[in-house]
């Protein structure tokens, strides 16, 4: 993606990985509006974001998501 004139982004040959996620457009609208009123990239916002998660509970939360069930239940003969 283009970056955005005016935002800051990350040092040049800053070491990092590829992280491809896909979220519903609220919520991509959601970053945007936060990284654009933080002066930031997408990516620079996100990071600054979990980095900032990370440091304040000692890792990242982990969240009751409601997890598919994997394997078939048992169901009693009648």
């Amino acid at each position: 993606m283009a970056m955005e004139p005016g935002r800051r982004r990350r040092q040049d040959n800053a070491p990092t990985v590829l992280l491809q996620v896909r979220v519903d457009p609220e919520i991509f609208a959601l970053v945007n509006e936060a990284a654009a009123a933080s002066g930031a990239a997408k990516a620079l916002y996100m990071q600054t974001l979990l980095r900032s998660l990370a440091e304040n509970g000692g890792h990242l939360p982990v969240l009751d998501i409601g997890r598919p069930q994997l394997e078939e239940l048992p169901i009693p003969a009648a």
